[in-house]
């Protein structure tokens, strides 16, 4: 036996373990210079303006990241960072894809007319294109972005005539009323971006699909079977 070793040998390893475990983590700078960096091209897009829940909602996000790195909380800081960032990506494409209508507003309200206006910033003009074709959109099951079999059904039919034109194809992603607005965005882009994957498999370049989720902020119905589904857009660059 070795009465005379020292007993702090005994202890060190797991002592120097739990030191090291309870050391803080350090603060995720760089994630939340990302979602301010994410905030300001919404903003330069006009966001504020043309997509403002959405802006609003990353706003909020990247205020909580900065309040729990303020209180050390650097883990609960980074995912909500990055969640900011995700959230001022989705408000500068949604910015975009109403940019037509909002821009004419924006001229209207400033007394110009849509000639003469010019907005300063980011963004992509696009001009919706009308077609007789009728652009049926896709219905999910609650919670779900998983394409059933009339759904495919429909992509189908869609391929085959968005392979006969160059047009852009937007697909916006939509929900019902229930859950958080971060949880509906996501869950409009996981279906919008469901959609996109399979025209790809049909021939459809990816390229020329756009996707955006408007989460639960467009509603078409009290019935909310109808406001859980992908729509479609045509548009030209």
């Amino acid at each position: 036996m070795h009465i005379g070793r020292p007993i702090h040998r005994y202890f060190a390893l797991p002592l120097l373990a739990l030191l090291l475990l309870g050391c803080p983590g350090r603060p995720p700078t760089d994630a939340l210079q990302a979602a301010e960096n994410a905030l300001q091209r919404a903003r330069d897009a006009y966001a504020e303006d043309c997509a403002g829940t959405e802006f609003r909602a990353a706003q909020r996000l990247l205020e909580q990241a900065q309040q729990a790195s303020a209180q050390g909380d650097y883990d609960r800081a980074l995912t909500l960072a990055q969640a900011a960032e995700e959230q001022a990506e989705r408000a500068r494409l949604t910015s975009q894809a109403n940019w037509d209508d909002c821009d004419a507003a924006r001229a209207a309200q400033a007394g110009t007319t849509d000639q003469d206006y010019t907005a300063q910033g980011e963004r992509d003009r696009f001009q919706v294109v009308a077609t007789d074709y009728d652009l049926v959109p896709i219905y999910f099951g609650f919670d779900e972005s998983v394409l059933d079999a009339g759904a495919r059904e429909t992509i189908e039919n869609h391929a085959r005539y968005f392979n006969t034109n160059n047009y852009t194809v937007v697909i916006e992603g939509h929900c019902d009323a229930q859950g958080t607005d971060q949880y509906n965005l996501a869950l409009g882009e996981r279906r919008a971006r469901a959609v996109a994957q399979y025209l790809v498999t049909l021939g459809v370049e990816q390229q020329r699909i756009r996707i955006i989720s408007y989460g639960e902020f467009r509603p078409i119905s009290q019935d909310d079977r109808l406001n859980r589904r992908a729509e479609f857009k045509l548009r030209v660059e």
